[in-house]
């Protein structure tokens, strides 16, 4: 009798573990720190798709110490989806959606300089002026690090983009180009009081970010974009970019600086007509 006992516990235990595992779910595993404008706008994708696609979890796992050592990461396994600005190496390497997540928005540059420095931007009224005189410091796996470059830019380059605010400071280089919604995380993040934002002058270059899968993971690709697609025609998608964006939109006071524009030659003529009507 007590084995039996013992056996109707043992499998209605069981019953009750099974009704609570659902073996068709879909984890989908990302960046532990990622952006939370980012982590909300996959989650959207997805809610989007269950009903076609079923259920999902999201899961971070550990950051990779460097955006090379994360690429490599992603291409292992380690990661499902990731971010990045694109490239002709990338898409070669990953399934890129071809989905701007950030609408062009990381196109646009301000400059972190130096304090000492400000009266001499002040002074700067063409491109060439900036280009013969001051370098920019920038992420040595950053993708649009060739867009500079080949704009005749001249870069300082760091493997690892947190030096990059130590080396404005002891005036390796001339200035930091940034996003919009980067530039005041970094301003307030930094332990360096002589850094600040110049305020007449931007960069502007064609520069889409969208998610990246591994190469052969089409199912979760086409997911994505299927959710991005449906997010974008009601309207959710855009409302969501720019309840995280329209604050740093307005702070950046666009109308009201010399925009340098700068070709981005990695990207065709369909791909730099990037649709920026949400912010501006």
């Amino acid at each position: 009798m007590v084995r039996l006992i013992s056996a109707l516990i043992i499998v209605f235990a069981s019953s009750i573990t099974t009704a609570h595992v659902n073996p068709t779910q879909l984890t989908v595993k990302h960046i532990q720190k990622a952006d939370e404008y980012v982590l909300k706008l996959l989650n959207l994708a997805l809610e989007k798709t269950r009903t076609t696609y079923g259920p999902y979890q999201l899961k971070g796992v550990s950051n990779g110490s460097t955006l090379g050592r994360r690429l490599k990461m992603l291409e292992q396994g380690y990661y499902d989806i990731l971010h990045f600005g694109f490239s002709h190496e990338r898409n070669k390497r990953f399934t890129a959606i071809e989905e701007p997540i950030f609408r062009g928005l990381k196109g646009y540059r301000l400059f972190l300089i130096h304090r000492n420095n400000i009266n001499i931007f002040a002074k700067i009224k063409t491109l060439n002026q900036l280009k013969k005189n001051f370098t920019a410091g920038f992420g040595a796996h950053w993708a649009d690090i060739t867009t500079l470059k080949q704009n005749g830019i001249k870069v300082q380059e760091a493997v690892a983009s947190h030096h990059l605010m130590g080396m404005l400071n002891a005036k390796r280089f001339d200035y930091f180009p940034r996003g919009i919604d980067e530039i005041w995380q970094n301003l307030r993040e930094t332990n360096y009081s002589d850094i600040t934002i110049e305020t007449s002058l931007a960069f502007f270059y064609p520069y889409p970010i969208y998610f990246y899968v591994q190469k052969d993971n089409k199912s979760l690709a086409n997911r994505i974009q299927r959710g991005l697609i449906a997010a974008k025609n009601d309207g959710t998608f855009k409302q969501l970019f720019l309840t995280y964006h329209s604050t740093y939109i307005k702070r950046a006071n666009i109308q009201g600086r010399k925009i340098f524009h700068l070709q981005n030659s990695e990207l065709s003529p369909a791909a730099s007509s990037i649709d920026t009507s949400w912010w501006q």
